[in-house]
């Protein structure tokens, strides 16, 4: 029904959605423009060329940054300073109130350095499933650096991270600094696949009970089945889950989860309505919902 701006605010103010300022996801493109070559459309961002910042051993541009080089990471530390001292956030960075993201690109395409696959398990990069571990130590190694320097001078503040894709698993390694919060991506309406509930289950687990008192949430892929459906032009039989959802979010509530995302989509009304109703107030009962 082509609703407006005002008629969709409106929409999620009556569902209570919002919550704390807070941003988290994939936050080093910018650099691209920055610090890789001059863009056309944005010349005003190049600062110069610092190509040893960025993966090595691919043709073209790369995919990742290098981050195990520390040139890279000296200059996000002074992009989060300079955020949490009021100068702002660069194009491409994620950061809201007290938070400043550190993500990397969407892809494990990781820098082919010897440091960098130092830091790599190899042992994990078969692992059947999207979510695993491999990159963990790598990527929060990382942010750990960052962190690290970053606490010194602006205590009270926090490097947002996310539990994805090749870094999901809780690292062997490394034992995070205290002001890193964590955003777990899990596949909550795959839940349908036995394989697939209990591998999420082992990335939330292992963060809920190694992380207390570390600011925790949750990015709830809501956008399955239909995100396929958008990329290759069919129709799917709707993911419906309230029954799933209600006790996921009973979960979530339980174990001090401090925030959700529904992960760049929406499921069907009714799964919206209900999951909606639960994290305002997950003592409702799901059948009544309904």
């Amino acid at each position: 029904n082509n609703p407006s701006h005002a008629d969709l605010r409106l929409f999620w103010a009556r569902l209570r959605a919002g919550g704390e300022p807070y941003a988290c996801n994939h936050s080093f493109y910018g650099y691209y423009d920055r610090y890789w070559k001059k863009s056309p459309a944005r010349p005003e961002l190049f600062v110069q060329a610092r190509p040893e910042w960025f993966a090595r051993g691919y043709q073209g541009r790369p995919p990742q940054m290098c981050f195990s080089n520390e040139g890279f990471t000296a200059q996000v530390v002074r992009d989060a300073r300079d955020y949490f001292d009021g100068r702002g956030a660069l194009p491409g960075a994620q950061a809201r109130g007290d938070f400043f993201a550190l993500v990397p690109m969407d892809n494990n395409s990781w820098c082919k350095c010897p440091a960098c696959q130092a830091r790599i398990h190899q042992d994990e990069k078969d692992h059947p499933h999207f979510t695993r571990g491999a990159a963990s130590d790598y990527v929060f190694g990382f942010a750990n650096a960052v962190a690290r320097q970053v606490g010194k001078t602006h205590p009270g503040k926090y490097l947002s991270t996310i539990a994805y894709h090749d870094y999901a698993y809780y690292p062997r390694a490394t034992k995070l600094e205290p002001n890193i919060s964590v955003m777990m991506c899990l596949h909550t309406r795959n839940w349908w696949a036995p394989s697939m509930e209990a591998n999420d289950m082992k990335v939330y687990r292992a963060w809920v009970t190694n992380a207390k008192g570390r600011p925790l949430y949750i990015w709830a892929y809501y956008c399955f089945p239909e995100f396929w459906t958008q990329r290759k032009a069919f129709r799917c039989f709707p993911g419906f889950f309230a029954h799933p959802a209600a006790r996921q979010i009973k979960m979530f509530a339980r174990d001090g989860i401090r925030g959700i995302s529904t992960g760049g989509g929406l499921g069907e009304q009714v799964d919206t309505y209900v999951s909606f109703k639960l994290f305002d107030d997950p003592s409702l009962d799901v059948d009544a919902l309904l």
